[in-house]
């Protein structure tokens, strides 16, 4: 009789042991859209099999967003001074195992040559979405700059809110329009957003933006106008994001 309690106490141990041991698989990260699932060490391992034409360690690793719809967990490595994004997603074929996409630059680094030149200083790190629109002057200067190029010519009547991004404003996010990787962005005018509201898609490298301004007039009319050049794609999906009032992070 005395050996029941060991035994029970044995059970919840393997038990509780099992129940850890899932919670901590890559796999179980990335359904939960954990962080961790980045820096998960059969992330890593995976990760360096995948970008041996990078030399040197890697130096850190940022989450860079998720996508609940597709299960899959989107980070940033610096590998050797070079920035590598990359997807976790779960490989269902392999219990608790995980795929890793690395997005190779068109050009990867190569051996370096003693005669050669000195090399560029590496590219910039790709943006990952943070702060709220309003914040973007601060956490995007160079996409910042676009919009506010961009909208010089715009007929506001009067609404600085526009080209400053200054208003009522939603959380940066990131989204997909087809297989593209943006950051989405959404502001309105303070005390009378209905009507008069703002959206922008700007890419991770901050090289394009685009945008859909909404503006009501005294009239009660209601006009549309275009930022950038946005593909009829864009623009349909600029249409939804604005429209949808969602946290969708896929146009469909």
């Amino acid at each position: 009789m005395r050996r029941h309690p060991i035994i029970i106490g044995a059970i919840i141990l393997v038990a509780s042991c099992g129940q850890h041991s899932e919670r901590a698989t890559a796999a179980a990260l990335v359904r939960d859209g954990s962080p961790d699932a980045c820096s998960h060490p059969t992330t890593i391992s995976a990760l360096r099999s995948r970008t041996t034409e990078y030399t040197g360690g890697i130096n850190s690793i940022t989450f860079a967003g998720r996508d609940t719809t597709l299960y899959e967990v989107s980070c940033e490595a610096i590998i050797g001074g070079s920035s590598v994004a990359y997807q976790v997603r779960e490989n269902l074929a392999q219990p608790g195992g995980v795929t890793v996409a690395v997005a190779h630059s068109p050009n990867p680094p190569s051996a370096p040559d003693k005669n050669a030149s000195p090399a560029p200083q590496p590219r910039p790190a790709l943006a990952s979405a943070r702060g709220h629109t309003f914040d973007v002057p601060k956490n995007y200067p160079a996409a910042f700059s676009l919009w506010r190029e961009q909208t010089t010519s715009l007929p506001l009547g009067g609404r600085p809110w526009v080209r400053s991004l200054k208003g009522t404003a939603a959380e940066m996010r990131n989204v997909r329009v087809d297989s593209s990787e943006y950051l989405y962005g959404w502001v309105c005018e303070p005390h009378n957003c209905g009507g008069n509201e703002a959206a922008l898609l700007m890419t991770r490298d901050q090289t394009r933006v685009i945008g859909l301004v909404r503006l009501t007039n005294e009239q009660r009319q209601t006009n549309d106008f275009q930022v950038g050049e946005p593909t009829m794609l864009e623009a349909r999906c600029l249409q939804f994001f604005l429209e949808d009032r969602s946290d969708a992070t896929r146009c469909p």
